[in-house]
């Protein structure tokens, strides 16, 4: 099944190099901007991970201002560590209700 125009998908499927990376960064530190000041944010470092290094995983979440939680996890968390990953969306609903 279609869900997306062809050619809004033809955009969609380009690699990351054609778009250009230092465009997604800029992107990114923009976004990161904007969430610090008006979202309440929290960040599940997962301190095995062979994917994301953890201190990229730190400077990020630092970017937005995130609440940390860490866990001994590879990048898989969501399957090898689900009540972690339960725990900390638990927190950001309450958080976020509070706020």
């Amino acid at each position: 099944m279609v869900t997306v125009p062809e050619q809004q998908a033809g955009t969609l499927k380009r690699p990351v190099s054609e778009v250009g990376a230092e465009r997604l960064v800029e992107a990114a530190r923009g976004f990161a901007g904007v969430l610090r000041e008006t979202k309440p944010s929290w960040y599940l470092v997962t301190t095995q991970d062979q994917m994301i290094p953890p201190p990229a995983q730190h400077t990020m979440a630092s970017r937005i201002g995130a609440t940390l939680t860490e866990v001994a996890a590879s990048h898989s968390v969501y399957v090898s560590q689900p009540e972690a990953v339960a725990t900390v969306i638990a927190q950001a609903a309450a958080g976020a209700a509070d706020q």
